[in-house]
């Protein structure tokens, strides 16, 4: 219940959940069995259910265990959190895997971002 009881410890206010944005790898509990547990609360169902693919670093799952994480914040630090915002929002489509390369941010903000009047260097 730690999803309910966490939302409903700020006044109420987010629960029910519109849209309920989870993992690929997890679609089935929270498609199957969470809203079965739900209805049997007599709680109120996401509206939507998106399944989010999987950040890939050099076409392996990006994973804590792995140690093939990349650190978001360094990352905003040194680009900007709105270019490092645009980058993931463009490079990734719902639904599908997306490979994550400090290159691949820097070209993809070059090329539609600074569109010839300014550049990274970021030395990748």
């Amino acid at each position: 219940m730690n999803y309910v009881t966490a939302p409903a410890s700020r006044g109420g206010d987010w629960w029910p959940a519109s849209i309920h944005l989870i993992g690929k790898d997890i679609l089935t509990t929270h498609s199957v069995y969470w809203p079965t547990m739900l209805k049997a609360a007599g709680l109120e169902l996401p509206e939507t259910i998106f399944g989010h693919g999987w950040w890939l670093m050099e076409d392996a799952k990006m994973s804590k265990s792995l140690g093939n994480v990349v650190k978001p914040l360094a990352l905003a630090d040194k680009y900007g959190v709105d270019a490092f915002r645009f980058f993931l929002v463009r490079e990734m489509s719902l639904g599908m895997d997306a490979s994550f390369s400090e290159a691949a941010l820097v070209n993809r903000y070059n090329s539609e971002l600074a569109n010839d009047l300014a550049t990274f260097t970021a030395g990748c």
